[in-house]
C-alpha cells in the first residue's frame, strides 16, 4: 500500500469531524469520537501515529479545557465513568477541526 498524501488524511479528517458534529449527542459513541478527534489533532500537529489513549493525554496537555478529552480516558479505565456531555463533546471537536481547517489553508 502506497503513502496516503496528507491532504487526504486531513480532508478526511475533517469531513468525519463535521459529520460527527451532527451527532454530539450521540452517548453510545461520544467517547469513539472523542478519542478518535484527539488522534487526528496528534497526527496534524506532529505527523505522529500514536494510540488513542497517549493521543488524548497529548490533547488534555495541549488543552486542559477539554474536559471532554479527560472524560473519555476515565472510560476507557472505569465501567462508572461520568458521562460526556454533548457540548463536552462539541468543545473537542471543534478545537480540532479549527486546527485542521487552518492547515488547509496553509
Amino acid at each position: 500500500m502506497g503513502e496516503v498524501p496528507l491532504g487526504r488524511v486531513r480532508a478526511n479528517g475533517i469531513g468525519w469531524l463535521r459529520t460527527w458534529l451532527e451527532r454530539i449527542d450521540d452517548d453510545k459513541n461520544a467517547v469513539h469520537m472523542v478519542l478518535t478527534a484527539c488522534r487526528m489533532w496528534r497526527f496534524e500537529l506532529t505527523r505522529e501515529h500514536t494510540s488513542k489513549t497517549d493521543a488524548a493525554r497529548w490533547a488534555f496537555e495541549r488543552d486542559p479545557s477539554l474536559i471532554g478529552v479527560e472524560l473519555a480516558l476515565s472510560a476507557r479505565t472505569t465501567s462508572d465513568a461520568p458521562r460526556i456531555t454533548p457540548r463536552e463533546v462539541e468543545s473537542v471537536l471543534l478545537r480540532v477541526l479549527r486546527d485542521l481547517e487552518e492547515d488547509a489553508q496553509d
